[in-house]
């Protein structure tokens, strides 16, 4: 369909306003530099915390930053099972053992209780990622006495209280895919309240001219990355205030048609997706899909379901994965084309 209203859908510079891009680069400098360094800085200050690292993406930086936290052959970290195949890289790259935990009854998030029951002694850290912007409540992770680390890949500017996702964590990361809620095309940034450990992340990263080796990686991003990104992070607020309202529109037409909410409305929520429970996602999908309206599943397929004999061991990302169905919201979204998706929606 020729109109059809896609799932994500970037907000990019135009005509103009790429100039207003181009205009910070240093002429003949492309690799990381001075912009990098400003962008590494008002992004990390949109996680709370000091500073950080840009990297090549979300999945590298959460790599970088466990093994910064000492996770590598013989050690374990705990993963949400509802939640991208990204976790499961980092961790298996780091030589450690991804744990699965299943998300939380009737929900989506990593789930406290069920965490709690898989530490072991062998555990380096638990990953706490705030799924479709909604801030995961952080004390019961901090309290397991292990590093935690928060993902912030679709939360950057969701709250908790006061603070900012990744604010609480002993590290954080966030991804700038061109899906997320600021892109650089690729990228992401490392980052962690202790200034130690993005020096850390860092030592790894910055391989040439060293006196000793041991092996690093070459993944930083570049300038002009790094100048789209710092005109990304000028337009957030924005942004965010417009995911605001599109949400409330939302929730608006399901109560009108009288149909529960059907996600937390923290007040520090993002909205990065909007998810609607139905009683086969499947079939809704399809039939959105007839309608012109690209929803999707928010994760393409629970972890487990990469490994045979953990068939049904994870009830409730089972539940999540049948039942869960993302509706198209972003900036650059219309009125017209919202009023179409609820439409859509309703008519299921």
């Amino acid at each position: 369909m020729s109109d059809a209203i896609p799932h994500s859908r970037p907000t990019l510079p135009v005509g103009p306003e790429w100039e207003q891009v181009t205009s910070r680069l240093v002429p003949g400098w492309i690799a990381d530099g001075p912009c990098v360094a400003a962008f590494e800085a008002a992004a990390a200050e949109w996680l709370g915390c000091p500073g950080g690292v840009a990297v090549a993406s979300g999945s590298v930086a959460l790599q970088l930053v466990l093994s910064a936290l000492g996770a590598g052959p013989g050690r374990e970290v705990l993963i949400p099972a509802y939640c991208c195949a990204a976790l499961l890289n980092a961790v298996a790259l780091t030589g450690a053992v991804p744990v699965l935990v299943d998300a939380e009854p009737g929900g989506f998030q990593i789930c406290p209780t069920d965490t709690s029951r898989r530490i072991t002694p062998r555990t380096a850290a638990v990953v706490v990622a705030h799924l479709f912007g909604e801030p995961v409540p952080m004390q019961p992770f901090l309290d397991l006495g292990v590093p935690v680390v928060e993902d912030c890949a679709q939360s950057l500017g969701a709250r908790e209280g006061s603070e900012f996702t990744g604010a609480r964590g002993h590290a954080a990361i966030t991804s700038f895919y061109a899906t997320k809620v600021i892109t650089t095309g690729h990228g992401g940034l490392a980052t962690g309240r202790d200034p130690e450990l993005p020096a850390g992340v860092r030592d790894r990263v910055e391989y040439d001219n060293r006196e000793e080796w041991e092996p690093r990686l070459s993944c930083r991003i570049s300038e002009l990355q790094a100048a789209h990104g710092l005109w990304q992070l000028e337009r957030l607020p924005a942004w965010l205030v417009r995911r605001r309202a599109l949400a409330t529109f939302y929730d608006e037409c399901l109560r009108g048609a009288g149909r529960p909410i059907p996600h937390r409305q923290a007040a520090g929520a993002i909205f990065y997706r909007y998810v609607v429970r139905v009683p086969d996602a499947d079939r809704a999908l399809q039939e959105l899909a007839a309608r012109g309206i690209g929803a999707r599943r928010p994760v393409f397929r629970p972890l487990h379901r990469y490994f045979p004999d953990l068939a049904g061991a994870y009830p409730h990302a089972d539940a999540a994965d049948r039942e869960i169905v993302s509706l198209p919201l972003y900036p650059g979204l219309t009125e017209g084309e919202a009023t179409r998706v609820m439409t859509a929606f309703l008519a299921l």
